[in-house]
């Protein structure tokens, strides 16, 4: 048998029939379902809209607005009974100095200097909130290690009053570390 080499004319017909019929297959294999699917999701969004449309048109505006107060007096409900939870964790002035206390044993063992624990008596720090709570507030300087900071303010969490950290500065020490300021609100 003698194998005739193919022309040019002929290679190039077979390379484009093995394009078309690839390009026919991908067409009718992936892109045809994946379209009538997306057809079929906006035809019953399109269905979904209207159905919509009606029953707000059947409503008519006519949301009870007794409906409406009941819903916001149920949510109001839900606030108080949550405010009182929190308020018991907020520190009294009989507790206050306990919490101090207990702040400062943490950084010591988690391994942290105190540079500086004082109150904060600048009006313009406190914010609308913290007046409002009457919440004190205390700038805690410390220096030590990330990981032993980190622990530290996990520790905080535990604290069986509510302790905020309100601000962190980070800054580089030398030799001891990281200098850590924080502004807490007790």
């Amino acid at each position: 048998m003698i194998k005739k080499k193919l022309t040019k004319l002929e290679q190039m017909g077979i390379i484009a029939l093995v394009v078309v019929a690839a390009c026919f297959f991908y067409v009718k294999k992936v892109y045809e379902p994946e379209y009538k699917k997306v057809k079929e999701l906006h035809k019953k969004h399109i269905e979904l809209l209207g159905e919509v449309k009606v029953l707000k048109r059947k409503q008519g505006g006519r949301k009870s607005i007794f409906s409406s107060i009941r819903e916001r007096e149920e949510e109001l409900e839900g606030v108080k009974s949550e405010l009182k939870k929190a308020s018991l964790a907020l520190a009294g002035k009989e507790e206050l100095s306990e919490v101090l206390t207990m702040i400062s044993v943490l950084a010591k063992e988690h391994n942290l200097k105190i540079r500086e624990f004082s109150p904060v008596d600048d009006k313009e720090l406190q914010n609308s909130e913290t007046v409002f709570q009457k919440r004190n507030l205390y700038n805690l300087i410390m220096v030590g290690g990330f990981l032993d900071f980190k622990d530290f303010l996990k520790s905080i969490e535990h604290l069986p009053k509510l302790v905020t950290i309100e601000r962190v500065v980070v800054k580089r020490e030398d030799e001891e570390g990281l200098k850590l300021e924080l502004l807490i609100s007790i």
